[in-house]
């Protein structure tokens, strides 16, 4: 499916992430923090008129110099937003039996900036303001009677934006280097082309996007390591 895919690839994306904070040795001097979760996002503005509510996974990396409280936040995430199924009849088995046809549509961000925390205690809050990147996509496939399969031609339509975010949250540790984060920020994506629930019809030449800015709430849920 298009949001298991997308996991995956925020995954990757996270995945030189998690290696320098392996390689710490080379900057010593420099603290490492890394992790992620659960990523919701709640539509706010001409955004919520078009779209609902949406879900997903968040990870990030901070790098701070030893014992100091200012340092450099790296962040992604994706988030679905929408998502619809219609099934259509396979050719030669007189509409018994039909295939279904289902759209996903979705969003991610890449995002850098400062970030202020609290270095000691149980709960250690922080406060960040990030800019980036914010990649918008529509994509299908075909779930056969017999097998899953892509579509060929399976993104629909796709737009990239530029992106801030602005928000914070606490960590509440459980160990000496494990704590639960629970995060929040205001993200606004700028002015992009997007698909809504009403842009899909069932028929790929009546797919009809929505243009403007596209801009949520968002709350995480997850797990960082050090401190």
């Amino acid at each position: 499916m298009a949001a298991r895919r997308l996991v995956v690839s925020l995954v990757l994306a996270l995945a030189p992430l998690t290696a320098a904070s392996e390689a710490r040795a080379d900057g010593p001097g420099a603290d490492w923090l890394w992790g992620g979760g659960f990523h919701a996002g709640v539509p706010t503005g001409d955004f919520d008129e078009a779209v609902d509510e949406g879900w997903g996974a968040a990870g990030h990396l901070v790098v701070l110099p030893h014992e100091r409280p200012f340092g450099l936040r790296l962040e992604a995430s994706a988030l679905v937003y929408g998502s619809r199924s219609f099934t259509v009849p396979v050719p030669g088995t007189g509409g018994y039996v039909g295939d279904t046809i289902r759209t996903d549509s979705w969003f991610g961000n890449m995002l850098a900036g400062p970030e202020l925390r609290a270095r000691h205690g149980v709960v250690r809050p922080y406060l960040h303001v990030l800019a980036g990147l914010g990649y918008f996509a529509t994509s299908s496939e075909r779930s056969a009677y017999y097998e899953t399969v892509p579509l060929e031609g399976t993104t629909n339509l796709d737009d990239t934006t530029f992106a801030w975010a602005a928000g914070g949250g606490v960590e509440i540790a459980l160990g000496s280097a494990v704590s639960v984060d629970l995060g929040a920020r205001y993200l606004a994506n700028g002015t992009v082309d997007y698909m809504t629930e009403s842009s899909i019809t069932g028929a790929a030449e009546a797919l009809v996007p929505r243009r403007g800015e596209a801009h949520v709430v968002t709350f995480t849920v997850g797990i960082s390591f050090g401190r």
